[in-house]
């Protein structure tokens, strides 16, 4: 059975990449009780690094967008597999925290 946030998922047409594998020497996320930490993402997608560089300067506005959109995606798909597929789960979002360069 697909839960109310898959489903929502599906209607906005997003499809959850398979989770980014580490890139450093960190963990993905962390469950510590009823809480789960998920670790920064990257705006990567199937062809590796989307974008690199400084908003601005080196890598346009709308690029940027679209960056900050994946990393915030590979969060979501992070969380998911952290809880077996089940984004229903989530009951709250304590923090969000975002870096753009």
């Amino acid at each position: 059975m697909i839960g109310i946030v898959n489903a929502r998922l599906q209607q906005m047409g997003l499809t959850l990449p398979k989770p980014v594998a580490p890139i450093a020497n960190y963990v993905p996320w962390v469950k510590s009780g009823a809480l789960l930490f998920v670790s920064g993402q990257l705006p990567v997608g199937a062809n590796g690094l989307e974008s690199a560089g400084t908003v601005g300067k080196t890598v346009s506005i709308e690029d940027g967008k679209r960056a900050a959109r994946l990393a915030a995606i590979n969060v979501v798909a992070q969380a998911a597999a952290a809880l077996d597929g089940d984004l229903d789960r989530v009951k709250r979002v304590v923090k969000v925290t975002g870096f753009v360069n």
